[in-house]
């Protein structure tokens, strides 16, 4: 129902213009943020991913033709700055007649965005098995 005298609309009132642009920025900003998340996360995974390779790589070498790894080591890792890793005795333990000792490797990235990128233990001999026992 129209008023006498009144014309008819045309266009958008300056507040349902406005409101549009609201809604369209915000949806622009939230779209934004959730690629930004993503973009933090896939950079974290690659991370890891490659921290997990390295520690693979170095545990294995430092195992290979050796009965238990050296006692305390560090360094850093080819390729990354940013990077150390560290291998750090924790504690030695019998195990079935022998000594296990018990090692944590990790891979940190120092900096302002330190944290670890992997950590984990490595059990071996700590020393080699008694003889004069049975075998069997």
């Amino acid at each position: 129902m129209r008023c006498s005298g009144s014309k008819p609309r045309d266009g958008f009132t300056l507040v349902e213009a406005v409101v549009g642009i609201a809604l369209i920025a915000m949806f622009a900003s939230s779209v934004f943020l959730a690629c930004r998340t993503h973009q933090v996360q896939l950079n974290d995974a690659t991370e890891t991913l490659a921290a997990v390779q390295f520690a693979d790589q170095k545990i294995a070498s430092l195992l290979q033709g050796k009965p238990r790894p050296a006692s305390a080591a560090v360094g850093t890792v080819p390729g990354h700055p940013a990077w150390r890793w560290s291998l750090v005795p924790i504690r030695s333990e019998p195990v079935a007649g022998t000594r296990a000792q018990i090692c944590e490797f990790r891979v940190t990235r120092t900096g302002s965005a330190a944290r670890v990128l992997v950590s984990t233990e490595i059990v071996t001999h700590a020393q080699p098995p008694r003889s004069g026992g049975a075998t069997l």
